[in-house]
């Protein structure tokens, strides 16, 4: 932009206005793709405040459903040209007339970049794509890519917690000893519970077990992830109790077998100390369940399934459910707090097996199952960090090339035979050799002098003395009304674990245990996030192995 004669409605210009030059993106529709939903609302603010012409919207993942639907019918049926968005945007979308692309942050990886600015120029003409990436987000990205990695320790609690699940689900069936004859069986793990005892992420949950159905070597048990669902369910009687309604309907036994009663028909009175029980209780009324005297009941579908019989599933409670609720009879709710959600799996006979084991088993079969998952989470992790290397080397070789440079390509149908420019071919020269390198491999491991700024000269004791004060700290929140089963932060006995948040606190990275709202305002954290995260965490770690011996 540049200063002009500003011209006043008789055509004479006065001092101070603005005019902006027009910019090779000026016609036809542009995604511009921020990493934050709040900077896709500050974005779309700046450029419609700016007088970019065509209108804006802006989409991101945190939005209703109603916004959403609004900002992208706009976007499609070219009522705003330009869209601000995080990659919540982009799938399904098939507009012809996109001629560029704008990235405003480091994109995760080459294959992020390559799918997103395929969304440009396909309707055969030519299109820009243009990443405006600062040094500093490459820092930021490789930090978070190992937000989902996990000690050893803590996939160790998923795994043993887990053949507990399975036991106590085994012995509500009421098989007795004779589980061995159980050919599959339902499981619900609580998310949040598992969530907060193993001090991961919900999301990282389902990635464990999902690693667990793709593994088909033996001796590995057979488990299958069935999804996310809504598994705990309260019902109200509303016509009769529970007693009466048994005699009819069989799901209405089950549920008298395995249900907590969270309110106890009228003149009757209910003494439960059960800790969970009085957590429903309160739940209930605060839903207002109160209001009809015949009793409620809260409990587990899966469980409700697996009681009812062999072949029964789900979704047959749920249809029992609804048509008692059409008929009058009960009052339905789901809990749709993370409380009531739980990730459905299936066992077959030889899963059940190998995690419900014996009284004898010392539980090596899942010590084993431990190390492996935890190998094959290490290598997701390396693999996420590599990527973020290698666009982020991608990118910087691309911004080397004189904008002025060009090379004539005799295979540029796409462009009726226009020369390409130097960037592009330089591009498009990078990212194949993107796809030819190994896995395990970063394009920078024969190029270390263009890896991001990462700090290698740092003094260890101060790290030593941080992760002291940090440990101090985390204790008090990370621990503060742990179950028994959960991972204790601190314990010698699981210093993996304790090593691995410590330095993800330092990178700047919360978790379950320790919340954003806690970590924010703490002096340590992100104090070492210029440090590569596998050196940080072995010096961590020796810092811990210092303190004791």
């Amino acid at each position: 932009m540049k200063p002009s004669k500003d011209k006043s409605s008789s055509g004479q210009s006065k001092p101070g206005d603005i005019e902006y030059a027009e910019g090779s993106l000026a016609k036809g529709s542009v995604i511009v793709y921020v990493w934050r939903q709040r900077d896709a609302e500050v974005v779309a603010e700046s450029i419609q405040a700016s007088g970019v012409s065509g209108g804006v919207v802006h989409y991101h993942g945190g939005m209703d459903n109603g916004k959403r639907a609004n900002a992208y019918s706009k976007f499609m049926r070219g009522k705003a040209r330009i869209c601000v968005a995080t990659v919540a945007f982009g799938l399904g979308v098939n507009k012809p007339d996109i001629v560029g692309i704008i990235h405003m942050y480091l994109p995760a990886s080459p294959e992020n970049h390559l799918q997103e600015i395929g969304r440009a120029g396909r309707d055969g003409r030519s299109a820009q794509a243009i990443a405006l990436v600062v040094e500093e987000e490459a820092l930021v990205r490789h930090s978070q890519s190992h937000s989902d990695l996990m000690s050893q320790s803590q996939i160790r609690c998923v795994i043993f917690a887990f053949r507990k699940l399975v036991r106590q689900t085994i012995a509500s069936i009421g098989c007795g000893e004779d589980w061995s004859q159980v050919a599959a069986i339902g499981v619900a793990l609580p998310l949040q519970i598992f969530s907060s005892a193993c001090d991961c992420k919900t999301e990282t949950l389902e990635t464990i077990f999902s690693l667990l159905e793709l593994k088909e070597e033996s001796p590995t048990p057979s488990v299958e992830v069935d999804g996310v669902t809504l598994d705990k369910v309260t019902i109200s009687l509303k016509r009769r109790k529970i007693e009466a309604l048994m005699e009819q309907e069989a799901v209405a036994r089950v549920i008298k077998k395995i249900a907590i009663c969270v309110d106890a028909p009228a003149g009757e009175k209910k003494e439960d100390n059960n800790i969970q029980a009085s957590y429903e209780r309160e739940n209930s009324r605060r839903q207002q369940f109160a209001a009809y005297s015949f009793g409620s009941y809260c409990f587990s579908v899966t469980e409700c399934a697996n009681s009812l019989g062999p072949e029964a599933q789900p979704r047959h409670i749920f249809a029992a459910l609804r048509r008692l609720q059409l008929n009058g009879e009960i009052e339905l709710t789901f809990d749709k707090t993370a409380a009531g959600k739980a990730l459905r799996l299936v066992l077959n006979r030889s899963g059940i097996h190998f995690f419900h084991g014996t009284k004898d088993d010392d539980g090596q079969q899942l010590e084993d199952l431990a190390s492996t998952l935890t190998k094959d989470m290490n290598s997701i992790a390396t693999a996420s960090a590599n990527k973020v290397l290698d666009i982020n080397y991608i990118m910087r070789k691309v911004a080397d090339v004189n904008a002025d440079e060009s090379c004539e390509d005799e295979d540029m149908d796409a462009f009726d035979g226009a020369a390409k420019s130097a960037s592009l071919v330089r591009f498009q020269g990078l990212t194949g050799q993107y796809f030819e390198t190994p896995q395990h491999q970063s394009m920078t491991d024969e190029n270390p002098e263009n890896l991001p700024a990462f700090v290698t000269n740092f003094s260890e004791k101060e790290i030593q003395i941080d992760t002291m004060s940090v440990i101090s700290d985390l204790l008090q929140i990370s621990n503060n009304g742990a179950s028994e089963d959960s991972l204790q932060l601190g314990n010698p006995a699981t210093s993996d674990y304790t090593a691995l948040a410590v330095t993800k606190f330092f990178h700047g990275m919360a978790t379950v245990r320790c919340p954003m709202n806690f970590c924010r305002f703490h002096r340590f954290f992100g104090k070492w996030q210029a440090i590569r995260f596998s050196t940080l965490l072995e010096t961590v770690q020796r810092a811990l192995m210092h303190a004791n011996q």
